[in-house]
């Protein structure tokens, strides 16, 4: 008789209070070019279908929803941000995952600048212009942004010190 009235006792309960939710894990963001995309794994045992709350604490106090691990972000260039993953599923909530803080204009990479060469007679003309930010980011020139400049060294012939040359507008 006990077992029965166990039996009935769990099949009435809810999820929530008979099993809990793994917080999410591996919360990073992956910036390049001031494109952010912000990614994370399932905890062990998430069942199929949660759902993620994402925080990103600062100035804006919104919580951004996913049904995915991953989630492209719009922000503010030179802020820095908390952002945490909170996994949901069947009115069941997830402990909050590990702080990842993250700088926009510190953290995110910058790919390698385009190089062009061309010979001209006894000259070599050099092309360099560093890659687009993402449009999102309200950058129109990440070399102007960052007030970027080249260094290029050259030798000719058995020189043994190279000649610098540094270049802090580029056309």
């Amino acid at each position: 008789m006990h077992c029965l009235v166990l039996a009935l006792f769990s099949m009435l309960l809810p999820d929530s209070v008979l099993a809990s939710l793994p917080a999410p894990v591996n919360v990073s963001v992956i910036s390049v070019n001031f494109h952010h995309v912000l990614r994370w794994d399932p905890g062990p045992g998430t069942p199929p279908g949660t759902q993620y709350m994402i925080s990103k604490r600062l100035d804006d106090k919104r919580r951004l929803n996913s049904t995915t691990t991953s989630l492209k972000l719009k922000l503010k260039n030179y802020y820095k941000y908390h952002l945490n993953v909170q996994a949901y599923y069947n009115q069941t909530w997830s402990p909050v995952s590990n702080k990842y803080t993250f700088s926009p204009f510190k953290d995110t990479t910058i790919g390698p600048p385009k190089v062009s060469l061309a010979g001209c007679g006894n000259c070599i003309q050099i092309n360099m212009s560093l890659p687009e930010a993402d449009r999102s980011s309200g950058i129109n020139d990440i070399q102007k942004f960052f007030t970027a400049y080249f260094r290029i060294f050259c030798r000719r012939g058995k020189e043994t010190v190279p000649q610098s040359f540094v270049f802090y507008k580029m056309l």
